[in-house]
C-alpha cells in the first residue's frame, strides 16, 4: 500500500514540475524590449522589459514574439531612439512593434552601419528552415548600407515596414520564401534578389517604391532563378530604369511612374503584366534583352515611346 502512495506522489511531483515547465515556456514565449528603460539583467516582460533585442533572443523562444515597447520615429520622421545596430536571426521569431504603437502608427526604428562597417546591415535572417516575421519596423539614416539580408531560412515576411535613406532596403540570398506587404522604400536599391544557385520565390504586394535617385540604381531586381508576384503596388523612380527581370515575373494591378524605362527583361527572364500602368519616361517603356519574353494585358502606357524589342 505504501508503495503505491509512493507511486502517486512521485506521479503528481511530476505533473508539477511539467505544468510549472509548461508555465515557464509560455512566459517566454512572449519577450519584450525598451531601450528607453529596459535592463539586459531583467526578465524581459512588460513590465521588466530587457534593454536590447539580442538578450531578448537569447530567452525567447522558437516560434515565439519579441515585442517592441519605443517608437524611435520623431514628428519630423527621424530617429530618436534606436534599437540594436546588429541583430542576427538563426530561429523562428516574429518581431513586432506593440500594438499600443501599432495603434498609435508609430515605428520602433533600426539605424544600419555604412558599407565600410564589418556588420552593414540591421538584420540578418539566416537558419535552416526558419521561419521570421518583422512587423511595424522602421529602417532609416542616410548612406546606412542594408536594412534587411535574408540568407537563409523557410520564409521571411515584412510586414508594414518603412526604409529610407539607406543604399538597400532588403538583399535576399536565400532560397526560401521572401514576402513583403505594406511596406515603403525610399532607398537606391529597394529589393534586390540576387542570382542563387537555388530557386527562391517572392510575393510583394500593397507596396510603395519612391523617390529613388542614386543613379544607375534599380529600385527592384529579381534574379535568375527567381519567381516573383508584385502586385497592388506602386513604382514612381527617378532613375533610368524602375524594374530588372533576370527571372519569372508576374505583375499584376502595377503603377510605374517616372523612370526613363519602367521595365528590362534580360536573358532568360519571362514577364506577365495585367492591369499595369505605366507614365512617363525618356525611352522605351520596356525593353526585351536576348531571349527574354513579355506577356501583356491591359496596359496602358502614357508618354513613351512604343514598346520596343
Amino acid at each position: 500500500m505504501k508503495s503505491h502512495k509512493n507511486i502517486c506522489y512521485v506521479t503528481l511531483l511530476a505533473v508539477f514540475i511539467l505544468i510549472a515547465a509548461v508555465g515557464i515556456r509560455a512566459d517566454e514565449s512572449t519577450t519584450y524590449v525598451s531601450p528607453k528603460r529596459g535592463k539586459d539583467n531583467e526578465k524581459c516582460t512588460q513590465s521588466s522589459p530587457c534593454k536590447t533585442i539580442v538578450k531578448a533572443m537569447g530567452v525567447t523562444e522558437v516560434r515565439g514574439t519579441i515585442v517592441l515597447l519605443d517608437a524611435g520615429e520623431t514628428a519630423d520622421g527621424k530617429c530618436s531612439i534606436i534599437y540594436d545596430r546588429v541583430v542576427n536571426i538563426s530561429k523562428s521569431v516574429t518581431i513586432s512593434a506593440s500594438s499600443e504603437l501599432i495603434e498609435l502608427k508609430k515605428k520602433p526604428c533600426f539605424i544600419p552601419y555604412t558599407n565600410d562597417h564589418k556588420d552593414d546591415r540591421s538584420i540578418k535572417v539566416d537558419g535552416d528552415k526558419i521561419v521570421v516575421t518583422l512587423r511595424w519596423l522602421k529602417f532609416a539614416e542616410a548612406g546606412g548600407n542594408v536594412g534587411i539580408v535574408f540568407s537563409g531560412g523557410a520564409k521571411l515576411r515584412v510586414d508594414n515596414c518603412d526604409f529610407s535613406g539607406l543604399n538597400h532596403g532588403i538583399v535576399s540570398t536565400a532560397a526560401g520564401e521572401l514576402i513583403v506587404e505594406k511596406s515603403t522604400f525610399n532607398v537606391s536599391f529597394a529589393i534586390w534578389i540576387t542570382d542563387n544557385a537555388m530557386p527562391t520565390s517572392a510575393t510583394i504586394s500593397s507596396s510603395k517604391f519612391l523617390g529613388h535617385t542614386n543613379l544607375p540604381h534599380f529600385p527592384l531586381s529579381f534574379g535568375t532563378n527567381s519567381t516573383v508576384l508584385l502586385e497592388d503596388s506602386q513604382v514612381t523612380a527617378s532613375c533610368p530604369i524602375s524594374i530588372v527581370v533576370n527571372g519569372a515575373a508576374t505583375l499584376k494591378n502595377v503603377q510605374i511612374n517616372g523612370s526613363e524605362t519602367a521595365l528590362v527583361v534580360q536573358n532568360d527572364g519571362s514577364v506577365k503584366l495585367t492591369d499595369v500602368k505605366i507614365t512617363s519616361g525618356s525611352e522605351s517603356a520596356i525593353k526585351i534583352n536576348g531571349k527574354g519574353s513579355a506577356v501583356l494585358k491591359n496596359i496602358s502606357i502614357e508618354k513613351l515611346s512604343d514598346l520596343k524589342k
